[in-house]
């Protein structure tokens, strides 16, 4: 579905529009996003993750399912934004693919601006949604 499809649809839905660089892979028949790109979504639009406190729960568990040229190709032609949001991300868990990153030279919001639940001066984040520190998370590869 594209954006204009999307506009079509009723207010009511909740509709989020991305478009993965890798392809999909099949689940039980269905198209599903592979790893790197469903990180790179959560990157790209944070605000749309319903509960990052039931993502905590598999996030480290698709963190080690990605590949760092799979992440690499999923972030090829993205703001720079989303590359920076996907390092404070997968800091902790994954820093072999966090370290690909360049770090930013000016400020990214992780949510929407208001008031910071903390600051990232190595990511250059204010993160005003996340319910727990990347920085803290163990390592998975």
């Amino acid at each position: 579905m594209d954006e204009r499809a999307a506009a079509r649809l009723p207010a009511s839905l909740d509709v989020s529009v991305f478009m993965p660089r890798l392809p999909y892979v099949f689940a039980k028949g269905v198209p599903v996003l592979q790893p790197p790109s469903v990180l790179a979504h959560m990157a790209a639009t944070p605000t749309r993750v319903r509960s990052w406190a039931s993502a905590l729960e598999w996030l480290p568990e698709i963190a080690a399912e990605a590949t760092a040229d799979d992440v690499v190709a999923e972030l090829d032609g993205r703001p720079a934004t989303v590359s920076v949001r996907m390092g404070y991300l997968l800091q902790g868990l994954r820093p072999d693919i966090a370290s690909l990153i360049a770090t930013p030279e000016t400020k990214t919001w992780f949510g929407r601006r208001g008031k910071l639940l903390r600051h990232d001066n190595k990511w250059q984040i204010a993160d005003t949604i996340l319910p727990f520190d990347p920085r803290t998370l163990e390592p998975v590869s």
